[in-house]
C-alpha cells in the first residue's frame, strides 16, 4: 500500500507513516520526551524493536523541508497483538535488551513487567490506544503535536476505527490538546509505574472530518 503523505508548505511540516529508517531518530526522541516511562527504563536497544514492531500500527512521523525529525505519533489498535509479534519474532533480542534493567533489582523488573502485562484499559474490538506522542524541543510551538493528531485521528478512521483511548500526564495545556481534536476526560487513574493520568476517550463514530483534513489520512506502510 502505497503511503499518502500532506504538506503544508507554510511551515514545512510534512506527516507521513513512519517507516523503519525513521527509528533511529524516533528512539533518542522517545527518550528525551518520556525519560521516566517504564518503557525507557527498558534502554534503547528495546525501545528500537519496539518501533520497529509497530509499524503496522498507525505510527507517524512530523518532518520538516529537510527531512529532519521533529514529532511522532504513536496509536495501537491491538497492544496484545502488538507484544505477541514482538515475541514471536524477536524474543531474544527483547529479552537481551531487558536484562540491564532486570539487573537493577527484583522491585524494578516486577514494576516493569506488571506495566506491560496489566493494561489500563478493557479495549473494545474496533478501538485503539494513543501510547506516545512526542515533538522535538526545538520544534514545539509550531503546532507539530496538533497535526500529528489530527492525521491519526484521520488514519483510525479510515482504517475502521470506531473509538480512541489515551492516557496524559495530569497537565491542563496537555489535556487541552487532545480536547481540541476531539477527546474528552474520562476519569484520572494511577498506572501501573505509579503515575498520575488523565484517561481520555474519542468516539469517531460522532465525528465528522473536515474535507481538508480527510486529505491527512495516511495509509499504513506495508511490512
Amino acid at each position: 500500500m502505497s503511503p499518502k503523505n500532506f504538506q503544508e508548505t507554510k511551515q514545512s511540516i510534512l506527516v507521513r507513516p513512519m517507516v523503519d529508517t525513521d527509528v533511529e531518530a524516533v528512539v533518542p526522541l522517545h527518550r528525551i520526551c518520556f525519560p521516566d516511562y517504564f518503557v525507557t527504563e527498558l534502554g534503547p536497544k528495546f525501545l528500537s524493536i519496539l518501533y520497529s514492531e509497530s509499524l503496522h500500527e498507525i505510527a507517524l512521523v512530523a518532518v520538516d523541508g529537510d527531512g529532519r525529525l521533529l514529532g511522532y505519533h504513536l496509536s495501537f489498535i491491538r497492544p496484545s497483538r502488538t507484544f505477541v509479534r514482538l515475541m514471536a519474532r524477536r524474543g531474544p533480542q527483547f529479552l537481551m535488551a531487558s536484562l540491564p534493567t532486570a539487573a537493577q533489582g527484583l522491585n524494578k523488573a516486577l514494576k516493569v513487567a506488571g506495566a506491560l502485562t496489566r493494561p489500563t484499559w478493557r479495549m473494545p474490538k474496533g478501538s485503539a490506544i494513543c501510547m506516545y506522542t512526542a515533538v522535538s524541543p526545538d520544534a514545539r510551538g509550531r503546532g507539530v503535536a496538533r497535526k500529528l493528531l489530527v492525521a491519526m485521528r484521520a488514519a483510525a478512521i479510515d482504517r475502521g476505527i470506531e473509538s480512541l483511548f489515551g492516557e496524559n500526564e495530569d497537565d491542563s495545556k496537555l489535556c487541552a490538546l487532545y480536547e481540541s481534536v476531539g477527546f474528552r476526560r474520562h476519569d484520572i487513574i494511577t498506572a501501573p509505574d505509579g503515575t498520575r493520568k488523565v484517561r481520555m476517550l474519542m468516539d469517531l463514530r460522532d465525528v465528522v472530518v473536515p474535507s481538508a483534513e480527510r486529505a491527512l489520512s495516511i495509509d499504513a506502510p506495508s511490512i
